[in-house]
């Protein structure tokens, strides 16, 4: 029922600013779903690998005078490529941004990381033991296979000026940090709402106790413990366990296994590693970075997710930094502030993350408030006095973002 009423309020809102002067027009663009085609990369059979443009009005493909930027939008966990047409109608807010005059017009683009767990988080799930693809090579598919077809098949290459961006909300807002910072040639300027972005604070006492609490708090049916099979487990995900579902989906991204099925059931492994399903007699699952009993965290796997850590890309790897600080990537990040437990936490990792980076930058002789943006949002960002909780304040910050890539 609460998505239904934040739907309608958005609603409501976005209107109330289409009317608000005498009733307004402007001239809209259109929505095109367009096909990309995938070879192998993402082994959900059921993944629809598709994207959604939108044009700008007056789009005209044979007009070569005329070019754009482009913006790809990955979206939060739990949604699809649809959740920026259906939920926020986004290509609606830019034309009306455009029309008011604040920001120049950009061609959208949203890219599908959906998969069996909920979300991928935009990584390549491979054992880091044999670098086989386990639940899907999502990185791969969005840098070789999808902004290749988008912006030489299924767009004209010459309407584009060479900006391209990326942004996200929650999971994709982690995704496009994470795609930022490893491939900054491709991106000009990368924008993450309520993106988390530092799991390394999970190797803190404090934190690991708090993920734990939370964790038996959701499980308080199988005696505050995670049970012993997945099948079960399975059964009880969703939004009533929102921790622990996403525990589960970021252990298949950061730390998936596959390989002989007795090396998943061994007393040991068996403590912390769920089997999926099999394969003869192979088996395909994931460890978690703790144990089921929820007695302590697994640092052997929890030093596997810190390889997918933006936070830890900033504190050690010194290349990837330099690259990105070479490249003049420049960075819109926004987060909310004592809505939620989950906004608490995302708070909490991305502070510890905007803090590291600015460090960074000042070592590289580089003004970090030019590079990066840090907008916190502590209070209601809307007439109803809603607070800042996880999902009541991102469309007044994709506004935001449209603003940070596209202001005049």
């Amino acid at each position: 029922m609460r998505r239904y009423i934040f739907l309608i309020l958005t609603s409501t809102l976005f209107f109330a600013c289409k009317t608000k002067d005498n009733n307004y027009e402007f001239e809209l663009g259109q929505y095109v779903q367009k096909q990309i085609l995938t070879s192998g990369k993402i082994t959900d059979t059921l993944f629809s690998s598709s994207v959604i443009i939108y044009l700008p009005a007056g789009y005209n493909e044979n007009d070569e005078s005329v070019k754009y930027p482009i913006i790809y939008f990955l979206h939060p966990f739990g949604a699809n490529y649809i959740y920026y047409k259906s939920v926020y109608d986004l290509g609606t807010l830019m034309s009306y941004l455009v029309s008011k005059g604040e920001i120049e017009p950009a061609i959208l683009v949203f890219v599908n990381g959906r998969n069996i767990f909920g979300g991928s988080f935009y990584v390549n799930s491979q054992d880091p033991a044999n670098k086989l693809n386990v639940y899907g090579k999502y990185e791969d598919y969005i840098i070789e296979e999808v902004i290749p077809q988008v912006e030489n098949v299924h767009l004209n290459k010459n309407k584009l000026n060479g900006k391209r961006y990326i942004a996200g909300y929650s999971m994709g807002g982690y995704g496009s940090v994470w795609l930022g910072l490893n491939y900054s040639k491709l991106f000009n300027k990368v924008a993450s709402i309520s993106g988390p972005l530092g799991f390394s604070i999970f190797t803190q006492p404090e934190a690991q106790n708090l993920i734990l609490q939370i964790l038996k708090a959701e499980n308080a049916g199988f005696g505050n413990r995670l049970p012993l099979g997945f099948d079960t487990l399975a059964q009880t995900l969703g939004s009533k366990k929102l921790f622990t579902t996403f525990i589960v989906a970021l252990s298949a991204a950061f730390s998936p296994k596959y390989g002989s099925c007795a090396d998943f059931i061994n007393p040991d492994s068996i403590k912390y590693i769920y089997i999926t399903h099999n394969i003869g007699s192979n088996c395909i699952g994931f460890r978690l970075p703790l144990y089921k009993d929820l007695s302590s965290t697994n640092n052997s796997v929890l030093s596997l997710w810190l390889s997918k850590d933006p936070l830890s890309v900033f504190v050690f790897n010194a290349p990837i930094i330099d690259t990105v600080i070479k490249n003049d990537v420049k960075f819109y990040i926004s987060v909310g502030r004592g809505g939620d437990t989950l906004e608490a936490v995302i708070y909490r990792m991305d502070s510890v993350f905007v803090s590291f980076m600015k460090q960074r930058y000042s070592q590289r002789n580089k003004d970090p408030n030019e590079y990066i943006y840090y907008n916190v949002i502590s209070g209601s960002t809307d007439p109803f006095g809603f607070p800042a909780t996880h999902n009541q304040y991102v469309y007044t910050e994709l506004s935001e973002v449209l603003k940070f890539f596209l202001k005049k």
